[in-house]
């Protein structure tokens, strides 16, 4: 991998077009991630709205995919595209992808969640109101939260384990820096 470009004291991946590109191609894509979920979550929690168990589990399928979208897809933006140690660092690299792991898990088991809850409510409608109570609905969210936590993490504590390597490519040491940072 060829380091390309240096812009204000940031090294870049690729070059100004291609990154142009890919910062235009990404904006856009939180942009709808944002104003998608935070739609979601602003009809669902409207007045007008049943508080249903479907519309719980949706909610905070929109929460988590909202983060995913402010949090997640900008450290796997800077991850990509910017040569730092941080993001060089097989240790410290897997850190700034965690975010997005661990919104990405909690969405999975989210849409599992929502999956079996209507199952539920084709296969026994008349029984629902008493198989899937608001209760029950809580306890199964908070378990996706949590379980989503753990396995989105995992990645980021099984780094601790192996020798902190660069993976970016050639190694870029300080001394070669240091002229980039002094401009």
């Amino acid at each position: 991998m060829v380091i390309s470009n240096y812009t204000d004291g940031v090294l870049l991946r690729i070059g100004y077009l291609p990154f142009t590109f890919y910062l235009l191609f990404h904006g856009v894509l939180a942009f709808l991630i944002i104003s998608g979920n935070i739609a979601v979550i602003v009809t669902t929690l409207g007045k007008n709205f049943k508080r249903t168990p479907n519309n719980v589990f949706l909610c905070s399928l929109a929460v988590a995919d909202l983060l995913t979208g402010v949090i997640g897809l900008p450290a796997l933006i800077f991850t990509r595209v910017v040569v730092s140690f941080f993001t060089c660092s097989s240790r410290y690299r897997t850190i700034l992808f965690a975010p997005g792991y661990v919104f990405i898990f909690v969405s999975v088991f989210h849409l599992i969640a929502v999956t079996i809850d209507r199952y539920i409510a084709v296969s026994f409608p008349l029984k629902y109101r008493s198989i899937m109570p608001m209760s029950r609905c809580k306890i199964i969210m908070l378990f996706g939260w949590i379980l989503g936590i753990i396995f989105g993490s995992m990645p980021t504590i099984g780094t601790s384990l192996v020798p902190n390597q660069w993976v970016c490519g050639r190694k870029i040491t300080m001394r070669k820096l240091l002229p980039f940072i002094l401009c």
